[in-house]
């Protein structure tokens, strides 16, 4: 499965958040969010499952093919 970057700047974007206030709720910079964002990085398993936390959606949710 491949993580979609998509998804994730929709539901930031959807909860009115800039990349700098997610990044500080996950523990990383808003470089790295943009980055996952744009699919030029991906997170790895322990920014995932922050992300997943932080954001009430499961981890499944954050990779293509995954309807949620």
């Amino acid at each position: 499965m491949k993580f979609s970057g998509s998804k994730l700047k929709q539901i930031r974007q959807g909860r009115g958040q800039k990349p700098e206030v997610l990044a500080a709720a996950v523990g990383v910079t808003a470089d790295s969010i943009k980055n996952w964002e744009d699919g030029k990085n991906v997170p790895g398993a322990e920014h995932l499952a922050k992300l997943a936390m932080v954001t009430g959606k499961p981890m499944a949710y954050f990779f293509e093919g995954n309807g949620q």
